[in-house]
């Protein structure tokens, strides 16, 4: 329902044969009825939902080097694709302006990630590049999460850009030092840090709470 609402360009969806679709859903001639069998050779899930579509990826619009009104995210070498997924859906939610991936994290078209995602991919603009040169020329304001840094709610100047580090290796240097605050979450236990998606979910959530305050 999510595809079909967007502005995406569907090739082909594919619907097991005795699979209804929902109330209000219309699928396009580009539908094919095929069997449970073959249903479960080309989903790459253990347990197929029934439907799948091959969609032509978006070309995103120009990816910006000045600070915006709306915040944008940065992915600096996600590799976990339910944690991108999850990134992209809940900064969709909090309004940013899209998402900035590097080439040397988990695809952002990844069937998992998207799945992740639930939607939120075929209404944000996702841009993948190589984050050190792009990061070098974007001017603007930026907070990249590390729990070594300032809390984040000491911080009096919000970001234009929010930085999220791998899971494994945390901020790469290049985006570590460019960054114009390191920020932190503040917590009460000794758990040696929070998971990417949860960090960065919960920044987001304290950057949208403060522009909706000023």
């Amino acid at each position: 329902m999510e595809l079909l609402a967007s502005n995406l360009s569907v090739v082909r969806i594919y619907v097991r044969s005795e699979l209804n679709p929902p109330d209000g859903a219309h699928l396009p001639d580009a539908a094919v009825a095929v069997s449970s069998k073959d249903m479960e050779r080309m989903s790459q899930m253990k347990t197929p939902p029934g439907i799948l579509a091959t969609v032509r990826i978006p070309e995103p619009p120009e990816l910006p080097t000045q600070a915006a009104e709306r915040t944008l995210l940065i992915c600096d070498g996600i590799a976990d694709p339910g944690n991108l997924g999850t990134l992209i859906r809940t900064a969709d939610w909090f309004g940013f302006s899209g998402v900035v991936c590097d080439v040397r994290g988990v695809d952002p078209w990844n069937a998992k990630c998207l799945q992740a995602a639930m939607g939120s991919a075929f209404r944000m603009p996702i841009w993948t590049t190589d984050l050190p040169t792009w990061f070098d020329s974007f001017h603007g304001t930026s907070w990249a999460l590390d729990a070594g840094g300032e809390a984040l709610n000491q911080i009096p100047k919000l970001p234009s850009a929010l930085i999220v580090g791998s899971e494994s290796h945390g901020l790469s240097s290049p985006l570590r030092h460019g960054a114009t605050h390191i920020a932190a979450i503040p917590g009460h236990t000794a758990t040696e840090s929070l998971n990417a998606a949860v960090a960065g979910s919960i920044a987001m959530y304290h950057i949208h709470q403060s522009l909706t305050a000023s």
